[in-house]
């Protein structure tokens, strides 16, 4: 797995990731890969914004995904 992020002036904040599995000879799974993104925003002292997204590709099986929404409070 690999992800790389980077922070706007900490109040803003962008995540991207890779992953790989491979398949080794005696595995009933083949190989699987994935993407995954998130966007965290910070509204106020108190409220943040975060954006996730993800995809992944299975071999032999169907693909996944997903995405959230979330709207947090910090107390």
């Amino acid at each position: 797995a690999f992800g790389v992020s980077y922070l706007f002036t900490l109040d803003r904040q962008i995540v991207l990731e890779g992953a790989v599995v491979e398949r080794t000879s005696d595995s009933v799974l083949g190989s699987q890969y994935a993407l995954g993104a998130r966007y965290q925003h910070k509204i106020s002292n108190a409220w943040i914004l975060r954006l996730d997204a993800m995809h992944g590709w299975r071999e032999g099986v169907e693909d996944v995904y997903g995405a959230r929404v979330e709207i947090r409070r910090k107390l």
